[in-house]
C-alpha cells in the first residue's frame, strides 16, 4: 500500500516521504521504519485516524524532530527524539496537504549525510540459505541504533535484471533462486547486462518472500 503510493506519485524525489492512507496504528511505526531503509529517506506514515510515526536514517544526523517542531501548528500534539518521534493531526487531506509542504520546506534547511555503511560478513546472495534468514528475522524488531545487518557480494556472474516502478526506476536483481531489490537503481540495469562483476551491499527483506534489500551497488 505505502509503496505503490510512494511510487505511483514519485514521492521518493522528496527529501521526506510523507505518506497518509488507511495504516493501522499499530503498524504504523513498522511502515516508517521499512520507508527508510527501502528508499534512504526519513519518512513520516499518518493513519486515516491521524496518528503518525516518523523516522530517520541512522547516522545520517538529520533531525526528524526539528523538521516536525517546524510544522507544529498544524499538529495536535508530537514528541520523541532525533531520530524517531510520533504525532497526532486532524485526518484531513487539506491538512494533511499542508503538513507535508510545510515538512518539505522546514526538512530543506537541515542537513541530510550519508551514512556510512559497514558489512559484517562478505556472503554471495546466491548463496544466502534460509536458515541465516530466519535468524536475523528473529532478532527483529531492528531500527534505531540497531541497524539490520548487512552483508557484502561481489558475484563474478552478473544476475538477471528487471525494471519496476512507474517509471521503471527501481530494478530487481535475480541471483538464481533470490532475489533482491535496488530502489532507484534502475538506470543501471543496462550495465550490469554486460556481465561486469557486481558489488553489492544488501540486507534480507521481505521475510514472507524471502528477498534481499540492495543498500549500496556498484558495478566495475
Amino acid at each position: 500500500m505505502a509503496e505503490n503510493q510512494i511510487n505511483q506519485r514519485q514521492l521518493y524525489n522528496d527529501k521526506v516521504i510523507v505518506v497518509f492512507d488507511d495504516f493501522h496504528n499499530v503498524i504504523i511505526g513498522i511502515v516508517a521504519t521499512k520507508i527508510t531503509e527501502m528508499f534512504k529517506k526519513p519518512s513520516i506514515v499518518i493513519s486515516n485516524t491521524g496518528i503518525g510515526s516518523a523516522r530517520s536514517v541512522n547516522g545520517s544526523g538529520f533531525s526528524i524532530i526539528i523538521v516536525i517542531n517546524n510544522s507544529s501548528e498544524l499538529l495536535k500534539k508530537y514528541g520523541e527524539h532525533q531520530a524517531a518521534a510520533g504525532l497526532s493531526i486532524t485526518p484531513e487531506e487539506k491538512q494533511i496537504h499542508r503538513f507535508r509542504t510545510a515538512i518539505l520546506q522546514a526538512a530543506e534547511n537541515e542537513v541530510f549525510n550519508t551514512p556510512a555503511l559497514t558489512y559484517i560478513r562478505k556472503m554471495e546472495i546466491q548463496n544466502f540459505y534460509d536458515d541465516l534468514f530466519e535468524s536475523i528475522t528473529y532478532l527483529e524488531p531492528y531500527g534505531i541504533n540497531i541497524p539490520k545487518p548487512l552483508f557484502y557480494s561481489d558475484s563474478k556472474r552478473s544476475p538477471s535484471t528487471s525494471l519496476f516502478g512507474t517509471n521503471s526506476e527501481h530494478m530487481k536483481l535475480t541471483y538464481r533462486k533470490n532475489e533482491a531489490l535496488a530502489f532507484n537503481k534502475g538506470y543501471l540495469s543496462h550495465v550490469i547486462s554486460r556481465n561486469r562483476p557486481v558489488h553489492v551491499l544488501y540486507s534480507t527483506f521481505c521475510n514472507k518472500k524471502k528477498n534481499f534489500l540492495i543498500h549500496s551497488l556498484k558495478v566495475e
